[in-house]
């Protein structure tokens, strides 16, 4: 187990950009984002973003709705949540003064939630 906990940090740790056997650079993007400071923030708040849709499913979403939604982007005053249909959206209408105050009680401030619906592929 400690082998696997060392193996762990070891990748967590490593230089993102690390050269292949082949010469060429392999690119983990995650990682890299960590080492710039702006990317950082946008990392940031991908997960924020990606936190709150998680609490929002489980707590104020029903069991139809919650494969209809994904974390959009955030802002300081915005979250998106992007739908997939607009049947879907329509219903989240109803529901975005629980949303609202959802996210309020876990930023502990207050910011708008608007609803965009995803577009079908032609």
């Amino acid at each position: 187990m400690q082998d696997l906990d060392n193996q762990a940090v070891h990748k967590l740790t490593q230089n993102p950009f690390q050269t292949s056997p082949a010469g060429k650079t392999q690119f983990a993007a995650i990682q890299a984002l960590e080492f710039e400071p702006t990317m950082a923030q946008l990392a940031a708040r991908i997960r924020l973003s990606q936190d709150l849709l998680i609490a929002v499913k489980r707590d104020c979403l029903p069991a139809g709705l919650r494969k209809q939604v994904l974390a959009g982007p955030i802002t300081d005053a915005e979250w998106c949540i992007l739908v997939r249909s607009s049947a879907a959206s329509a219903k989240l209408r109803n529901l975005l003064p629980d949303l609202e105050q959802k996210t309020t009680v876990l930023l502990g401030r207050k910011i708008a939630v608007r609803l965009k619906v995803l577009g079908t592929p032609k």
